[in-house]
């Protein structure tokens, strides 16, 4: 007979012959052990979720790099075209404002010699067409028409009580008196004058040309030689250049940009005067 078999087959609880202690021993190793390896695996899951983590941190920075440097490549670009656009601009806005200050000086060289040759110019629709005209008007002695293209402003200034044809009248009454002989000179002596401000078109409403004469020594002065200064405005409504104001140069300010800016002519100590920038030069308190 085989005594492992009539072992194995008897199928006896023998555990339970066991004594208590060591039943709860072997319970608690045993809960021990699936303890353990609970925590390792726990552990190595824990470190499989870290990795990971670090993972897509890295990777999630490596793309923040990524988009960072073609953010500052983008804004590289914008800014390079936005520079490129400025010096674009300005360089073309220097180019029509040069382009048209040689028109203009084009145009007086052009009406200078129509004046020499003792023909009338009549065309104030640009800002030397309308210089010419007004000198054309002085030579030729016509204060009718010379009144005409003064400014709504200016005939404002020269009297307040009168109108256009009160003026007209008055002014025809001082040139058959010869009183008008020294301004109709100094008309003519802006031959050859300078443009010191130059507006390019479209222009607007009461915008100033201003142009500077030569050094003009008059035969009844015995001072230095004078410059003086003649501003036209622009009308929007006529769509015609007006004569604005005639002075000494030191008395006109090239900061006025509009005949509205243009300060009354004062003579005597009270006279303002101004600096090659256009600001006012007060005279300093006498002390003594």
């Amino acid at each position: 007979m085989d005594y492992d078999k009539i072992v194995k087959g008897r199928r006896r609880n023998w555990d339970a012959l066991k004594p208590d202690d060591v039943r709860q021993q072997e319970k608690e190793a045993e809960k021990d052990q699936r303890r353990k390896e609970r925590d390792e695996r726990d552990a190595v899951r824990g470190m499989s979720r870290e990795r990971l983590r670090q993972r897509l941190k890295d990777e999630a920075s490596d793309e923040d790099k990524v988009a960072f440097r073609r953010a500052k490549s983008q804004a590289f670009v914008v800014v390079g075209i936005f520079l490129v656009a400025i010096v674009v601009v300005i360089g073309v806005e220097r180019f029509l404002t040069w382009r048209t200050r040689q028109r203009y000086v084009e145009s007086l060289a052009t009406y200078e010699k129509v004046i020499l040759d003792g023909k009338t110019v009549s065309d104030p629709s640009t800002p030397v067409g309308a210089l010419a005209t007004w000198r054309s008007l002085w030579v030729e002695g016509n204060m009718e028409g010379l009144v005409d293209m003064y400014s709504r402003r200016n005939i404002d200034r020269l009297s307040r009580t009168k109108n256009r044809d009160d003026v007209k009248a008055e002014y025809r009454r001082l040139h058959d008196r010869g009183a008008f002989e020294s301004q109709a000179e100094l008309a003519s002596s802006f031959d050859g004058a300078e443009i010191l401000i130059a507006p390019k078109p479209p222009w607007k409403d009461d915008q100033l040309a201003v142009f500077r004469s030569p050094a003009i020594q008059r035969i009844d002065d015995q001072g230095p030689p004078r410059v003086f200064v003649a501003s036209f405005s622009w009308s929007e409504q006529i769509k015609k250049w007006r004569f604005a104001d005639l002075r000494e140069e030191p008395y006109f300010s090239i900061r006025w940009t509009h005949e509205g800016l243009i300060s009354p002519l004062r003579v005597g100590p009270n006279a303002v005067k101004y600096d090659a920038k256009g600001r006012p030069i007060y005279a300093r308190p006498n002390k003594d």
